[in-house]
C-alpha cells in the first residue's frame, strides 16, 4: 500500500513538474507576445492588465530575483534569465504540494471506516 502510495506521488510529482514548465513557457510567450503588441503611442493599459494576469505562474521568479538582488532593476538587467528558472521550481512545488493535499485529503475520505487502527 504504502509503495502503490509513493509511485503514484513521484508520478504526480513528475507530473507536476511537466505542468509548470508548460504553466511558465507558456507565461512567458504570451507575456512577450503581449509586450511586442504595445504601442507606445497610445494607452495600453489593457495590455498591461493581460500581461500581468498572463504573467502570473513568473510572479515567484520576479519576487525571488527582486529580493536577491534588491530593485526591479536588477531583473532588466541582466538577471531575468533566472526568473524562468526559479519560477519553474517554485511553481512546482506549489503545483505538487496543492495535488497532495487534495489527494490525501480524498484518499482518506474513501478509506474511513470510523475505526482507530493501532499497529503494535
Amino acid at each position: 500500500m504504502a509503495e502503490a502510495n509513493q509511485k503514484t506521488s513521484t508520478q504526480r510529482f513528475k507530473r507536476s513538474c511537466v505542468y509548470a514548465t508548460v504553466a511558465v513557457i507558456a507565461s512567458t510567450v504570451a507575456v512577450l507576445v503581449l509586450v511586442s503588441l504595445e504601442n507606445p503611442g497610445r494607452s495600453s493599459s489593457r495590455i498591461d492588465f493581460a500581461a500581468d494576469i498572463l504573467g502570473f505562474p513568473l510572479l515567484p521568479g520576479w519576487l525571488v530575483i527582486t529580493g536577491i538582488f534588491g530593485n526591479w532593476g536588477a531583473v532588466h538587467g541582466g538577471q531575468i534569465l533566472l526568473v524562468r528558472f526559479v519560477s519553474l521550481g517554485i511553481d512546482t512545488g506549489l503545483i505538487f504540494v496543492v495535488w497532495e493535499f487534495f489527494h490525501r485529503k480524498a484518499s482518506r475520505g474513501l478509506d474511513s471506516d470510523n475505526i482507530l487502527h493501532i499497529n503494535r
